[in-house]
């Protein structure tokens, strides 16, 4: 944990950020107040760790981390462009963090004192809220939940599901773990609830396909490009976002709308987030996400996006039915 970089190949130029120390301290209900002070800064944090008490005296000020001890898996919950550590709805992540804690398994739990002091856990969900250093600041965001999740990890985490609203969506995409990790931790938490299988897993993508794949990409791309022009410029000229429009439930949007405004054909198509092209690209494209994220079940596929006519739409459909579903 502390000294170990954090690499920012993925960001726009050389960014790194180093865990030099953490401190920590009781907080309010059980929850404990964390500080990573790192190389770029200090990140300040609220951990609601689930099914013990966390052993600090009354008087501590800072604690080790070999005292905080989580489960394999755990919850980082970012806000918007403003940051913030109660999310949206009037406080939405410090109830989900209560809701996530709280034991699930009654036969889990001890009911030795001894136990209950040495801080045995039991089972559900540890969560980690974070607030940005530089709210707004994209890389910098991103560069502070990667902190987060080494922090949980370097506590013993082995799983770290990412958590976020608005702008904070964004950057959980940018900084997240493969999905591979958010799809296991649900199919763990579908089983662990006595489910039969392991849940279903629906994803959506844009589509489009043809025989040639200039074409595909040639019809594909500025229909693409304008729907999230189009998404931009709803939210700006309907909405208000943009002129001064604001809300509690959605602090910072503006911020989000950056985000909206930088997605394009190109980064979508490398992202793997929408399949273009050939019949034979498609499959590629598939069995190359499908293996990235550890499988799913469901794609919902918008076929007619922008203003791609029901003619195209139809044959892309009837295409990728033909050549491709059989394949799956």
């Amino acid at each position: 944990m502390p000294g170990a970089p954090l690499d920012g190949d993925d960001l726009s130029g050389d960014l790194e950020l180093t865990i030099r120390a953490v401190a920590a301290r009781e907080g309010d209900g059980g929850t404990v107040e964390i500080v990573i002070d790192s190389s770029r800064g200090e990140i300040g944090c609220v951990l609601h760790p689930f099914g013990l008490s966390v052993p600090l005296s009354a008087h501590a000020e800072t604690l080790a981390l070999k005292s905080l001890e989580v489960e394999p898996n755990a919850v980082i919950f970012v806000g918007g462009a403003m940051g913030g550590l109660d999310g949206p709805a009037g406080g939405l992540y410090p109830r989900l963090a209560e809701a996530l804690r709280e034991p699930q398994d009654e036969a889990l739990q001890s009911e030795s004192p001894d136990d209950a002091d040495q801080g045995k856990l039991v089972s559900g969900l540890a969560s980690l809220r974070l607030h940005y250093r530089q709210p707004g600041e994209f890389e910098e965001c991103v560069l502070d939940v990667l902190g987060g999740v080494s922090f949980l990890k370097g506590i013993g985490a082995r799983r770290v599901a990412l958590v976020g609203h608005s702008f904070g969506a964004a950057v959980v995409i940018k900084a997240g773990p493969k999905m591979r990790e958010a799809i296991g931790i649900y199919r763990d938490a579908w089983r662990q609830a006595g489910h039969p299988g392991e849940g279903k897993i629906a994803l959506g993508f844009h589509m489009f396909c043809h025989q040639d794949r200039e074409e595909a990409h040639g019809v594909a791309k500025p229909n693409v490009n304008a729907y999230f022009r189009s998404l931009v410029a709803a939210a700006e000229r309907d909405s208000g976002w943009g002129a001064g429009a604001s809300s509690r439930d959605y602090p910072g949007y503006d911020g989000y709308l950056d985000i909206l405004r930088a997605a394009n054909f190109d980064s979508l198509l490398n992202g793997g987030t929408i399949w273009v092209g050939t019949p034979e690209d498609i499959r590629q494209q598939i069995s190359g996400y499908a293996q990235e994220v550890g499988g799913f079940d469901t794609a919902s596929l918008q076929v007619n996006f922008h203003l791609i006519s029901a003619t195209d739409a139809a044959a892309s459909m009837r295409l990728f039915a033909q050549e491709i579903i059989s394949t799956f």
